[in-house]
């Protein structure tokens, strides 16, 4: 399995890159204990926008996983400011400069993972094009929402996202932040949010928020509260 990464580290992105950091070793050895357990290479594509101390900068495909962790946490998240980002060069680079394997021996994922939509530049890579191209070279691309991106027109932002994935065969979904807070009454709560939406897990269920939002909506376990800034934590 190839399993590549293709992530906004502009200024507003840390946390998103702390868990990428945090989540690779543990993801890995989750697929490698599947029967049969296959290689596992991993690679990423860091993207910014330019005008950036860069605008892409690759990490080859490695079976050294804590190689590529510290590579991972070797990254900063600086630049950006000016809203979308350079989202069709970082894509045109994870599909095309990442040494892909051939044939179809080898599962090829690739995460795309942002808050801002692309730039759009005179004679620039195109998202679509980009999309197609790894479909047919046999690379899925999924789609992870970060905060941020539902504030752009959703022909822009959410939408671009979502089109990404369909055209090469992935799946589009929403990440989810957690915070710990307490109310007026000094009780301690639960609360998450997505998609810009924030929501108030129930107490019963305070301890499975990692379950996601669509599971614990499915339960009832959470409630809708009305938009409020929070903290991700």
């Amino acid at each position: 399995m190839d399993l590549a990464f293709c992530i906004d580290t502009t200024g507003s992105m840390q946390n998103e890159i702390d868990q990428v950091k945090s989540k690779v070793k543990s993801l890995v050895a989750k697929l490698a204990s599947g029967k049969p357990a296959p290689i596992v290479r991993v690679g990423m594509v860091a993207y910014r926008d330019r005008g950036d101390a860069y605008v892409v900068k690759c990490y080859p495909f490695t079976e050294d996983i804590d190689q590529f962790v510290k590579d991972v946490s070797d990254l900063k998240a600086a630049g950006g400011g000016d809203g979308p980002e350079a989202v069709n060069q970082g894509l045109h680079a994870a599909v095309n400069d990442l040494k892909w394997a051939k044939g179809d021996a080898t599962a090829k994922l690739l995460f795309l993972i942002g808050d801002a939509p692309p730039n759009t530049y005179k004679g620039d890579f195109a998202w679509s094009d980009e999309a197609k191209h790894a479909i047919a070279s046999g690379i899925q691309i999924n789609t992870i929402a970060c905060a941020g991106l539902e504030v752009y027109p959703q022909e822009q932002g959410v939408e671009v996202w979502k089109k990404i994935a369909k055209l090469a065969d992935g799946q589009f979904d929403t990440l989810t932040y957690h915070a710990e807070t307490i109310n007026a009454k000094g009780e301690k709560e639960t609360v998450i949010s997505s998609a810009g939406a924030v929501y108030k897990v129930k107490s019963s269920a305070s301890s499975e928020w990692k379950s996601g939002l669509s599971s614990l909506m499915a339960r009832g376990a959470v409630d809708k509260m009305a938009d409020s800034p929070m903290v991700s934590s």
